[in-house]
């Protein structure tokens, strides 16, 4: 098979999740850390994207994109936003697919890939990878500006044009200005350019020389972001989530093997090519490239090392930028190993059933997931929220339409919410369509409300249990408006 057909076939073959994922996804009911980030800093005045910060919610370059979109289309308001969430996640599409080209960009002008598009096929059937491909989060958007500080940082050293220093100062400030967190990075960066320098500073070359200007460039968009953060500085290094500190000391070098886990989603086949392939590039390969490749590690390596330091908590979604340097790190000695096949028709073949391997097991363990998470949810009442599993989600998350159920026959009667999780989005849809609630922290507060009304709904994450606890009231029966047992189930509960 032609090398230029091939590419595109492992092309389309690699965009089918992605596809399928936005087919599925796009327009998704909002979920608690989306709902407040919007209604606090996007549906808001500008000062306040850019000069408060309560909560390490505000992503405030992301808010601030966010923000520009809502008034460009005219989303101002809980009721249009409800309408058109697919526009913000559109959004995050596109960046998903500049992720995509600078991904393929290294693989192809960096490391010289024929088969570039293999890069595709491990990105797009990564499962953590595409649970932030959409969301309405600052995550996403650090993955594209870091992607984008090292091809751009490489393309300067090997002197491909001027033009490429503004683009590095300003993916440094923007990769900081979208969450603080993302210092870890900018200073492994700066870490490994300076001991690339170190060892070669006696040689007089202008490489050596463009390693110097590259901490310097660096530097000054590092520096242009905190004089941005100024208003709000003390509040990013002094709130209650930044002071936490781990209590398992241990805690950021454990994330390394976790995140490794979920970066692989359970394609083990992975594992034995990425090492043969590392063989072959040890030994066959040039300097240069292996030099690179070592490169990539350490990127992928210090920022936990960083954090380990640190010792402050951090959650395993801080390092979700690091998800394209992982493809990297796996696409590069995988294709390597397959270039040495050197009949081309069975280079074809194996690479289409590779492909084939990784679209296989992302169905399969993505509805694995979906299952788990239901599961996790409906018998344990447990709430799954990582960069695996993500209770919002799941088929079973939908807000929007059991809050739908009670709208025409039930919007006269007191609302309440009981074991509600996630109960932000809940009081989002109810503000949509109009309604009020009040959380209970007992349902043994019930027996008052019914003195207001002889019928009263509540919504609930776990149906069971609040039924079961029904049954201790004798003057009240219970029926069950929404049809599924989900996320959000609505009960009328009335007075016998």
């Amino acid at each position: 098979m032609p090398k230029k057909r091939l590419n595109l076939l492992l092309l389309a073959l690699g965009i089918v999740p992605l596809l399928f994922w936005t087919f599925q996804y796009i327009n998704v009911d909002l979920w608690y850390d989306e709902v407040y980030s919007l209604q606090n800093f996007v549906l808001t005045s500008l000062s306040d994207t850019l000069f408060t910060y309560p909560l390490p919610n505000n992503h405030v370059f992301f808010n601030l994109t966010s923000q520009i979109i809502s008034r460009l289309f005219g989303i101002r308001n809980i009721n249009s936003l409800a309408e058109n969430v697919w526009v913000f996640r559109l959004f995050q599409l596109f960046i998903t697919i500049a992720i995509a080209i600078y991904t393929v960009k290294i693989c192809r002008q960096i490391f010289k890939l024929e088969f570039y598009f293999l890069s595709l096929v491990i990105l797009f059937t990564c499962i953590p990878f595409l649970n932030f491909s959409l969301q309405l989060r600052g995550y996403n958007l650090s993955s594209l500006f870091f992607i984008m500080l090292l091809f751009h940082s490489w393309k300067f050293i090997k002197d491909y044009g001027k033009y490429q220093i503004p683009i590095i100062i300003t993916t440094s400030l923007l990769l900081l200005y979208t969450i603080p967190s993302n210092i870890y990075l900018l200073v492994t960066l700066l870490l490994i350019i300076t001991m690339i320098f170190g060892v070669n500073i006696r040689r007089k070359s202008i490489a050596v020389k463009k390693y110097k200007q590259l901490i310097l460039f660096i530097s000054s968009g590092i520096l242009l972001a905190i004089i941005l953060y100024l208003p709000i500085l003390k509040d990013i290094v002094s709130n209650k989530f930044a002071s936490q500190t781990n209590d398992d000391v241990f805690h950021s070098l454990k994330l390394i093997p976790q995140l490794s886990t979920a970066f692989l989603s359970k394609r083990f086949f992975l594992v034995p090519l990425v090492f043969g392939g590392i063989y072959l590039l040890v030994r066959q390969s040039d300097q240069d490239r292996k030099n690179i490749y070592l490169v990539l590690i350490s990127i992928f390596l210090i920022p936990f090392i960083l954090s380990f330091f640190h010792q402050k908590l951090v959650i395993d979604r801080v390092f979700i930028p690091l998800n394209p340097v992982f493809t990297l790190i796996v696409v590069i000695p995988i294709a390597y190993l397959f270039q040495f096949i050197k009949n081309r028709n069975f280079f074809a073949f194996v690479s289409v059933i590779f492909a084939i391997c990784c679209l296989v097991n992302f169905y399969f363990e993505k509805n694995k997931i979906g299952t788990q998470v239901e599961s996790d949810l409906l018998k344990l009442g447990q709430l799954d929220q990582s960069i695996y599993q993500n209770y919002y989600l799941a088929d079973i998350f939908q807000p929007e339409n059991a809050i739908s159920s009670i709208i025409d026959k039930y919007r006269h009667l007191p609302i309440y919410m009981y074991k509600q999780m996630d109960y932000p989005s809940n009081a989002f849809y109810l503000a949509v369509n109009g309604l009020n609630y009040t959380y209970l922290e007992k349902l043994e507060e019930l027996e008052t409300k019914f003195i207001e009304s002889d019928s009263i709904v509540v919504l609930t994450s776990l149906k069971a249990e609040v039924l079961n606890e029904t049954r201790n009231f004798d003057k009240i029966k219970s029926q069950t408006l929404t049809t599924i047992n989900g996320f959000t189930n609505v009960i009328l509960l009335q007075k016998k």
